[in-house]
């Protein structure tokens, strides 16, 4: 645990209050929530959880790029096979929310998006940084980076045709919306996202996942890395398990 709100007006303290936490009382002001956070190991009171960082708003798990009058914006920059499969993926998308969740989507070329005209919006991107024009416009700083032939993610490279991968990750012009991922490396890694259960409401996904194709035939056993990105939103301080 990195960070904690205790909310002290609910709970009708005195003004004067304190928490112990960990082997540590820390005084506090019962007449306004407490925001603690972990700084050097050590918990700490703040005024707020920074943005920037994972908080209630924005914590992640892919299934949250869903949130937020989400908006798809699928590639146009590749070749006709490709263009063809992230549009006709980004409108089946778009049908299952529909007649599952009873909501329209918003469904975009990325030639057409413009991040102001869908400020603090989530947007979910099919394609990857090769082929989806806006992806420099949301994920140009961002520690994964799907491209033609390879998934980086931070210092590891993963490489093959046949890589899909689902991530969610901050948007870096507003301080509520998240940025989702739906992309593979080639033609069979764009077939192997083909599910979209992530539109149930009974399943569960990590902030990120990397698979193969074989995950369509094998399930688990096509998954090459799967887990969490730090509270800093960063591969170095995330819980992951790989292949």
């Amino acid at each position: 645990m990195a960070a904690l709100t205790f909310d002290f007006p609910a709970l009708k303290l005195p003004a004067e209050a304190s928490i112990t936490i960990d082997n540590e009382t820390i005084p506090a002001d019962g007449t306004r929530p407490a925001v603690l956070k972990k700084v050097s190991g050590k918990w700490t009171l703040v005024e707020e959880i920074p943005v920037t960082e994972k908080y209630p708003s924005r914590y992640g798990g892919f299934k949250q790029a869903f949130d937020n009058r989400v908006v798809f914006v699928y590639a146009t920059g590749g070749n006709k096979e490709e263009n063809t499969w992230y549009q006709n993926k980004a409108r089946f998308d778009a049908e299952t929310f529909l007649y599952r969740g009873n909501g329209s989507i918003d469904v975009i070329a990325d030639k057409d998006f413009i991040p102001s005209a869908y400020a603090d919006r989530n947007v979910v991107l099919y394609g990857n940084a090769s082929n989806n024009k806006a992806w420099n416009k949301l994920l140009k700083n961002a520690p994964i980076q799907v491209l033609k032939g390879e998934i980086r993610m931070g210092d590891k490279v993963l490489k093959g045709n046949d890589l899909g991968t689902y991530f969610v990750y901050p948007r870096p012009d507003s301080p509520m919306a998240s940025v989702g991922v739906v992309a593979g490396t080639g033609i069979e890694g764009m077939k192997a996202t083909y599910p979209n259960d992530y539109i149930s409401g009974i399943t569960g996904f990590p902030d990120l996942l990397i698979f193969n194709v074989d995950m369509l035939k094998e399930g688990i056993h096509g998954i090459q890395v799967s887990g969490f990105f730090g509270n800093d939103w960063s591969v170095e301080n995330g819980c992951f398990i790989t292949e």
